[in-house]
Formats: C-alpha cells, structure tokens, sequence
C-alpha cells in the first residue's frame, strides 16, 4: 500500500523547518524539475508555480492546498486533495487533483472534475466556458451546501458573452447544464473511492453529533446528491 501522507510530512512540521502556509504540489515524474522550469519576469520558478496555483484556483485549473490544510484534513477523516502538476519543456502545466482517503493515495480528478469540485467546495471564482464558438465568463460564483435526506449543492452565479466566432445564439443553459454535469462527475469519482474531500462527514456530525466519524463519513458517501445551477445575466456596475 501506498505510504501514509502523514509520513511525509511529520517530519518538516515537527522540525519547524517548513511554515504551514507553504502550498503543496505534487508533480508527475520528478519533482526537482518544478524548481528549474522556466518562470518568466525573473519570478523565483516556485514562487512562480505557486502563483500559477493560485490563480488555477480562481479560474477552475488546480486546487491549492498548504501545509496546514493538509494537517487538519489529516487530523480528521484524511481525505483530502492536492493539486498535480507536469513538467514539459521546461513549462508547468496544472495536471488534475490527487485524492486522498485515510491519508493515503486514492485516485485522481481529470482538468473537468477539478473544476467541479472547485464549484462544489465554493472555491471558485470564475469560469471561462467555450460553447458553439461562444466564450462564456461566468462569476460571482457561490455554491450552498444543504444537509438533509440527500445533500444538495446549489451553486448560483452571473454569466455573459466575452466571444463569439459564429452565429449560433448565447446559450445559458447550456453553460447551466455543462456545470452541472463536470460536479456530478466530480461527486461520481469521490464516491467511487470513498473520499470525503468536501467535508461533508463534518457537516452530517454536526446535524448529528451522536455519529461517529466513521458512521457519518460513510453516510455521506451513500447518501443521494443533487445539483443546481443558476446563472443570471452579468450587469455593469
């Protein structure tokens, strides 16, 4: 099996040698090509992996995690996520989201399943959708999480036309539809591996404290889930 994460880190944080707002990454192949690829405007390459992080976080690319996050997921269920990156040509490249269950490697979420859990964890900020030649900027992006006999993600937001190479009429729903289909698939394959990478074993104890962890962590991966999305159109300030 797959080593636990927290082995990994145990040592950086109880020797003080690593700040816990230090985001991590993990790379495909090796790890030290990140702190040699090209970084552009003299950045530092990994302060410059870490703004490329950040900003993936904002437009739906990556996630971005530190070390504390990674400490208080681990000092609960252990599921959780971390962005992957490639390397090529000297270039970083966000590569979809590693999962986590138990603190130990689980799966992985394509560039759409990320984007949809950035949606589903209310993480993202905006989103550029390309649709029939049209280019879609949706913002203001909020998602409510409810508890009850299903867990509901209801995600609302504005929209409005920044392209269009072709005739084809702006589509809205359309946007709707395709944002809802990348979270349903994004739950799908947190489900499928048993990872709570959205808190929502912390939410079912809070409703129910008698829960235990374990009882509530496996509820929330049973239970039913539905989405919704609706988008109203962008006004000027």
């Amino acid at each position: 099996a797959a080593a636990p994460l927290a082995d990994s880190l145990d040592h950086a944080v109880r020797g003080g040698e690593i700040r816990l707002q230090v985001p991590l990454v993990i790379c495909r192949g090796d790890p030290a090509a990140v702190l040699m690829a090209d970084s552009g405007n003299d950045a530092i390459p990994a302060q410059y992996t870490v703004g490329l992080l950040r900003e993936g976080a904002k437009r739906g690319v990556s996630v971005y995690r530190t070390v504390l996050d990674t400490e208080r997921a681990l000092a609960g269920t252990g599921d959780l996520t971390l962005p992957i990156v490639t390397v090529r040509d000297k270039t970083v490249t966000p590569d979809g989201t590693a999962l986590f269950c138990g603190g130990r490697p689980v799966g992985e979420l394509d560039t759409r399943q990320t984007a949809g859990l950035l949606l589903l964890s209310g993480e993202l900020s905006e989103r550029l959708v390309e649709l029939d030649g049209v280019t879609y900027r949706v913002e203001d992006l909020r998602c409510r999480i409810t508890v009850g006999r299903e867990i509901t993600f209801a995600v609302t937001g504005t929209v409005r036309v920044v392209e269009q190479k072709t005739s084809a009429v702006p589509q809205v729903e359309a946007v709707q539809r395709l944002l809802c289909d990348d979270m349903m698939k994004t739950l799908r394959a947190l489900d499928a591996v048993a990872c709570d990478a959205l808190g929502l074993t912390a939410r079912l104890r809070q409703r129910n404290p008698s829960l235990t962890t374990d009882a509530a962590k496996t509820q929330a991966i049973a239970c039913r889930k539905t989405v919704s999305v609706t988008l109203q159109p962008h006004t000027a300030a």
